[in-house]
């Protein structure tokens, strides 16, 4: 027969408390690993990392309860095409006025 702890609301918030504050901890450490990996869309390495440093099992309850990435792939490489797609519209747009300036600047001193 398992042995089980009845745990009072203030015991578990101190836990809760206590595993946020590792996850932070662990991501304040990791952070340029993690966001290396976030960039190149590697959601199963960044849990696998999880997995591993809290010693949870894939398929446990606990790892199921895990946060899944909130952005589809597909929405992603959208956002991110429209972000280029912005910086290249300014540089643009930045290119114009550059040469506008430049005509003014010749009009100005009869150039």
């Amino acid at each position: 027969m398992r042995n089980k702890k009845i745990v009072t609301l203030t015991e578990f918030k101190h836990l809760n408390e206590g595993i946020e504050s590792d996850i932070k901890k662990y991501i304040k450490k990791n952070k340029k690993e993690l966001n290396s990996l976030a960039d190149e869309d590697n959601w199963d390495a960044i849990y696998q990392n999880l997995y591993t440093e809290f010693d949870v099992e894939p398929e446990s309850k606990d790892a199921k309860e895990l946060p899944r990435p909130n952005i589809s792939r597909t929405e992603y490489e959208l956002k991110d095409e429209l972000v280029r797609q912005t910086i290249l519209d300014t540089q643009d747009d930045v290119d114009d006025i550059k040469e506008s300036l430049d005509r003014i600047e010749d009009k100005l001193y009869n150039r």
